[in-house]
């Protein structure tokens, strides 16, 4: 009988350890999953690079690659570089296609526009 005892408390001890590898394993194949998912969306999404005069938040940028999507549907990656040269704004390019809504980018139109003015006068 003690025998018994003995030898069905090992086997609980020893489901115990197995329930609690089990739970591990589960716990890195969802790890695993997420990441190859994120690898997945960046494969499969258009880079996109937000230029900015100072560094966007990651809700500004999220807001940013929301639309994107919405306007592109499909899903985009997106990287922000800083570029104070633009003064203020961003530019947003998206493989040979180019976004200026920048202050300089704005500068540097009405300064062609005053220029075709002037040839006009």
């Amino acid at each position: 009988m003690v025998q018994k005892i003995s030898m069905t408390k090992k086997i609980l001890s020893q489901l115990g350890q197995l329930s609690q590898q089990v739970k591990k394993s589960k716990q890195i194949e969802k790890e695993v999953l997420s990441e190859v998912n994120q690898l997945v969306k960046k494969v499969k999404s258009t880079p996109v690079v937000v230029i900015s005069a100072f560094k966007l938040s990651q809700q500004k940028l999220t807001e940013i690659e929301d639309q994107l999507v919405l306007l592109l549907e499909k899903p985009v990656a997106i990287k922000n570089v800083v570029d104070k040269t633009i003064l203020g704004g961003f530019k947003i390019i998206i493989n040979t296609k180019v976004i200026d809504n920048s202050l300089k980018g704005q500068l540097d139109q009405l300064k062609i526009e005053f220029k075709e003015l002037m040839k006009i006068s």
